[in-house]
């Protein structure tokens, strides 16, 4: 037995009996159309969960067609009829969506009910009916598959479910048309939709991929990256004997500086014959000699520093299982020092 959609109570008194009878009439009209929410429990296989849901879905699209509020009520049928599957709430989201001027989506629900519900002759009347007004303004996609799939348009999904051959239409003008296989297969098609356009579309879904095999030992170990760096440390250990020579004559010569002829010496020698005395010139041949030891050493070493830091490899990759006893070299740098620092 249907049973009238919720959101009315009818209370007719006896002054207005024949008022009350033409609005119950009426009522139980549009109940008959729109479609009873008690029906949504002929869905045996949705939960007890997804049938709450539908019921609820319903109770608002009904709501909202009473106010004319179309699109949104089709919304809620739709809702309702994909969570809990039913001809019942599939007409009522047609008729919805008919009322709301959406020809294109009405068409694809109502080729949705004829492929579902081949044998319901309520959902054939009004399928055939939104078909028959729609064709001449939409645009009819047919798609087969060998495997089963899911479509959307203009990353709308067409519907939830996947199957083997879907037909759906489109409003007139561009669309991008993305269809979904299993194992994340996909393909994206442009279609240019033409009013009362036909097309029909056989895809094969892609390969699937091959899967990643994996070596029963374990992934190969990376190969260490070949070291940028030109040089080797012999180069550095020349320069750091340069300089260590060059740090020894400079502080030979700094002493020879201060002793020969020494401060004294020239003073006691050097009384009124100025810069030309012999004892000051050498004095200061000295110290220009010391200075030129300086900038030398400090240049040497400077030099040194950098090829030890950046351009030499100081160690090799050892060998895997075979620990190598030997020489380690690493350069030693501070201010006024350089040198080498070895461990066996």
């Amino acid at each position: 037995m249907a049973i009238p959609a919720p959101g009315l109570a009818l209370r007719p008194s006896r002054a207005h009996g024949a008022a009350a009878l033409v609005f119950l009439v009426g009522l139980v009209f549009f109940a008959c159309l729109v479609g009873p929410a008690a029906s949504v429990a002929l869905a045996a296989e949705a939960t007890p969960e997804q049938l709450q849901f539908a019921a609820q879905e319903h109770d608002l699209g009904y709501r909202a067609y009473l106010a004319k509020q179309f699109d949104e009520a089709a919304t809620h049928f739709e809702n309702a009829f994909f969570s809990a599957p039913n001809p019942a709430e599939l007409r009522s989201a047609i008729r919805a969506r008919r009322d709301a001027a959406q020809p294109a989506r009405a068409a694809t629900l109502a080729a949705l009910g004829q492929r579902k519900y081949p044998k319901d002759e309520a959902i054939a009347k009004i399928a055939d009916e939104t078909l028959a007004a729609a064709r001449a303004l939409t645009f009819e996609v047919h798609i087969t598959s060998p495997e089963e799939c899911n479509v959307a348009v203009d990353a709308k999904v067409v519907a939830i479910e996947k199957s083997t051959d879907f037909r759906f239409f489109t409003d007139p003008g561009s669309h991008e048309l993305q269809v979904g296989w299993s194992d994340d297969r996909s393909a994206k098609l442009t279609l240019d939709a033409t009013a009362g356009g036909k097309r029909d579309l056989s895809l094969t879904p892609p390969a699937h991929s091959a899967p990643k095999l994996e070596s029963a030992v374990g992934p190969a170990p990376a190969a260490a990256p070949a070291s940028s760096k030109p040089f080797g440390p012999v180069l550095f250990l020349i320069g750091a004997g340069l300089t260590a020579a060059g740090a020894g004559v400079t502080v030979w010569s700094a002493i020879d500086t201060q002793n020969n002829p020494g401060q004294a010496a020239v003073k006691a020698g050097c009384v009124g014959q100025g810069t030309s005395c012999p004892q000051y010139q050498q004095g200061l041949s000295s110290q220009l000699r010391t200075n030129v030891l300086i900038a030398a050493t400090g240049g040497i070493g400077l030099v040194t520093a950098v090829i030890g830091i950046f351009f030499t490899r100081w160690s090799r990759p050892a060998k895997a299982a075979e620990p190598s006893a030997g020489l380690r070299v690493a350069p030693v740098l501070g201010p006024g020092q350089a040198g080498l620092m070895g461990t066996f």
